[in-house]
């Protein structure tokens, strides 16, 4: 970002916003450019396949003309290059001054309640988030990391899961109509035709939603075409 004055935390919360993911080198200079602007409202920088740029990553965050989505993926949860605990906090706290939101999994947000509390004292919002490239928990499960996440001090839960049946689709749809703060759900069909394929559910709650591939694609979200940067976890 060019000024560390942040939107507003619901502005960056709000239904349709959509976000493009940089997970290298080439994607990393184009979310400097003015018109990275036009194509998406936020940046997601994976820092964790950046992990040896953390310097061209903060200059990058800096520059960038929107918001910036600070992930340090855990390997567990579709993190790339098997960063321990210990470095994925170091890259967290290096690149914290630089984000507009950051992104810790539901799994990690108490052993990184010092990230979240840093966080929320510079008004940045905390998005937590639940990865599972297998199938899709039960409604149960779910309302459990809701919950678990909400009592942390996270802003907005994210689920990415894989669709199995129609009743997984109907499980995430009906969560959100309950939600009673933002949440996010992503989806990727079991059928190895759709697989790597990403929705959104469309609903008054959503933050982050894009429809992204693990091929750089351009595709569209709430009627705005986009160049897709990287596959987003």
């Amino acid at each position: 970002m060019h000024s560390h004055t942040l939107p507003q935390k619901s502005s960056l919360l709000q239904a349709g916003q959509v976000a493009g993911s940089v997970v290298d080198s080439a994607t990393l200079a184009l979310a400097v450019s003015p018109a990275v602007a036009a194509l998406c409202d936020l940046v997601e920088f994976r820092a964790d396949a950046l992990a040896g740029q953390t310097e061209a990553v903060a200059a990058a965050m800096q520059a960038c003309p929107i918001p910036a989505l600070l992930t340090v993926r855990a390997p567990e949860e579709g993190g790339i290059g098997q960063l321990s605990n210990e470095a994925r906090e170091k890259i967290f706290t290096a690149l914290l001054p630089r984000a507009g939101l950051i992104d810790i999994e539901i799994a990690h947000l108490a052993g990184f309640s010092h990230l979240v509390s840093a966080a929320r004292a510079r008004g940045i919002p905390v998005i937590a988030s639940f990865h599972d490239f297998h199938g899709t928990p039960d409604r149960a499960t779910l309302e459990a990391l809701i919950e678990k996440a909400t009592a942390a001090g996270s802003d907005a839960v994210k689920f990415a899961t894989t669709l199995r049946n129609s009743q997984d689709l109907a499980t995430l749809t009906s969560l959100q109509d309950s939600a009673t703060q933002p949440l996010a759900t992503r989806q990727a069909h079991a059928a190895p035709a759709q697989r790597g394929l990403w929705y959104g559910v469309e609903q008054p709650a959503e933050v982050g939603i894009v429809r992204d591939s693990a091929e750089p694609v351009g595709h569209v979200d709430e009627g705005v075409a986009v160049a897709a940067t990287g596959f987003e976890q």
